[in-house]
């Protein structure tokens, strides 16, 4: 489907210590809603999983929430550079 072609986005972002996908599905198992449900029962829905190292016993790395947020936020505005769209 072409970008002009949806309606909406979604963009997820797993919990801390969790997995961009792992964190949407149950263990062992492939069913994953954001995938399986939610962009079948919405339609013209775009769906987004971001994904970030969360492990809070990662001791190499001094990065926190805030880090995160900042980073996601440059991301989500260089993605958007050039669409016509509203704000964030």
């Amino acid at each position: 489907m072409q970008a002009s072609a949806y309606c909406n986005s979604c963009i997820a972002i797993h919990g801390w210590g969790s997995h961009a996908f792992g964190g949407f599905k149950a263990h062992n198992d492939t069913y994953m809603w954001l995938r399986d449900s939610l962009a079948v029962d919405v339609p013209r829905l775009r769906v987004f999983i971001y994904g970030y190292a969360s492990s809070p016993a990662a001791d190499d790395s001094i990065a926190g929430v805030d880090d995160y947020a900042d980073t996601f936020r440059r991301l989500l505005r260089s993605m958007r550079k050039g669409c016509q769209v509203g704000p964030l």
